[in-house]
């Protein structure tokens, strides 16, 4: 079966000991590592260091807590995956975390707005007394 089972530092030697041809370790690899690096990494700390940090957190607590467990349980319960269904509930909170925050991410909605400029004229214009 194909499962992102192992931890990363140990999968290459296992997959290596078990022969696995090389492309398909490269796409399994790739289709787990790529949703976590733009969901939790680049996307989720993009936003906190932005200063969204209240968005950040809501999206990761709701896919910790809506798809990390429910999706672990159904794997290892429903279907009887036992340690891969838990790597499978991690990878898709990874998934459902990078197609929430991508489109966040685009749309602009969470940039700070600029403030108004003051009735009297432009705010950059220097103070003239």
């Amino acid at each position: 079966r194909l499962t992102p089972g192992p931890p990363y530092s140990v999968q290459g030697y296992v997959l290596g000991i078990a022969e696995v041809p090389f492309g398909l370790y490269m796409v399994v690899s790739w289709l787990c590592q790529a949703p976590w690096a733009v969901g939790f990494i680049v996307l989720g700390q993009g936003l906190r260091g932005a200063g969204a940090t209240r968005l950040s957190l809501i999206v990761s607590i709701a896919a910790g807590f809506f798809v990390r467990l429910a999706v672990t349980w159904w794997a290892t319960h429903g279907l009887a995956l036992g340690i891969a269904g838990v790597w499978w509930g991690s990878t898709a909170d990874w998934v459902v975390r990078a197609a929430v925050l991508v489109p966040l991410w685009w749309s602009g909605g969470w940039m700070p707005r600029a403030p108004k400029s003051p009735s009297h004229g432009d705010s950059l214009a220097p103070c003239r007394t």
